[in-house]
């Protein structure tokens, strides 16, 4: 349905939009010298004057676009004026509402915003119960191939037990890296919660142990998107170690409560609409490495560690969020490994259940109708595929 972030990225919308008459004529219609992306352009001026819950997507086939010589339906190469003329749309876009951006082009005909921002502080929170061998990999990488440089690391010790993870502990503190005991079983809505109550920073960033960082570039594109008032969760591309993807968002209803986007394609795949490839907002993103402002998570009142201790916290958080008027947001531009669940290992299955319960009462009409996946594809699977049977979403 309505993506904001992904329609700065592609024009999904395209040629057939249905608009009132008094709206195109109170944004003065097409312009002249956007041809090529006259359609882009529109839709972006009406979208600034209308509320998002105005705006209506209909889940069925009812436009074929014609694909013969000259036409950008088969190369955009063909116009390339209509990428010229998109840039100019995005640009104006962003000027009306005096946002500070430059744009990127990707992959020959997409973009991507780059707003600029203050460079405020950062708070990276690390849950760890010994695994000491994670924990120091992972910030080692922090430390040597992270570009932005006005973070704290904070590690969130949940009851280490070996004689090695206590001496690098003390070996960080001595270094100027805080630890925080948080004892207790472990509970990571919990951990986070102790770990982020105190924080003074302006943005956290939530980050797993069994993570390593990629692309030196990785916090500053979560900042840059964190500090948007509008936005709140903002979720990385992580990738397993043998390079296939392992988050690229998350899709409600797909495999239960939910599962990741994209799940086991390859890291040169685009998928769906090139959403693999372009920032996009979806219902949740993974906690695994996941910054918002500090302000976002008071609003919401942190993450809920009574009915998601563990599985579904960070879906919860997200969707609470949502409801409070921040979106999610998932950027491929942050990228790191993620070596998931080697840090603890699996959830217990009582507790998993009984979060599962939780999720469909409290958010089972989301999970019915993810509006940001399409009626059209499957359940089972994570790779955008078809429905045997499209879903019927008529009672909307």
């Amino acid at each position: 349905d309505w993506n904001p972030d992904l329609l700065l990225g592609q024009n999904f919308i395209s040629h057939l939009g249905v608009y009132r008459l008094s709206q195109v004529k109170k944004v003065g219609g097409f312009r002249t010298g956007f041809e090529g992306a006259q359609d882009w352009d529109l839709a972006l001026r009406i979208s600034e004057t209308i509320e998002p819950e105005q705006i209506e997507h209909i889940p069925e086939v009812l436009y074929h676009w014609r694909s013969v010589s000259g036409s950008t339906a088969r190369d955009i190469n063909e116009k390339a004026y209509a990428h010229n003329a998109a840039k100019r749309a995005i640009e104006d876009h962003f000027k009306r509402k005096d946002i500070s951006a430059t744009l990127e082009p990707v992959d020959r005909y997409y973009w991507r915003p780059c707003y600029k921002h203050t460079s405020p502080a950062v708070a990276i929170v690390i849950p760890t119960r010994d695994r000491v061998e994670l924990l120091q990999e992972c910030i080692e990488n922090i430390l040597t191939k992270t570009n932005y440089r006005n973070y704290q690391l904070v590690v969130a010790d949940n009851g280490s037990v070996e004689e090695a993870t206590h001496s690098y502990l003390d070996t960080l503190e001595s270094t100027g890296i805080e630890v925080l005991k948080v004892p207790g079983k472990f509970n990571y809505s919990r951990i986070n919660n102790a770990a982020i109550h105190f924080r003074k920073e302006d943005v956290i960033c939530l980050l797993n142990n069994d993570t390593n960082v990629i692309n030196p570039d990785w916090l500053e594109e979560l900042v840059m998107q964190a500090v948007r008032t509008e936005i709140g969760p903002v979720g990385a591309k992580l990738l397993y170690p043998h390079e296939h993807v392992q988050h690229a968002g998350i899709l409600l209803g797909v495999g239960g409560v939910g599962s990741e986007a994209f799940k086991f394609i390859h890291k040169t795949d685009d998928g769906y609409i090139h959403r693999a490839f372009l920032i996009g907002n979806y219902s949740a993103v993974t906690g695994a490495c996941m910054a918002f402002r500090k302000s976002v998570w008071d609003d919401v009142g942190g993450f809920n560690e009574d009915d998601t201790p563990n599985a579904y916290s960070d879906v919860d958080f997200c969707l609470r969020c949502w409801e409070n008027g921040y979106r999610s947001l998932f950027t491929p531009y942050s990228l790191l490994y993620h070596n998931e669940s080697a840090s603890r290992g699996s959830d217990d299955s009582g507790e998993f259940e009984k979060a599962t319960k939780y999720m469909y009462l409290r958010w089972g009409d989301k999970i019915k109708r993810d509006p940001f996946y399409n009626s059209n594809l499957t359940l089972d699977r994570e790779d955008f595929t078809f429905a045997q049977v499209p879903r019927d979403y008529s009672t909307r």
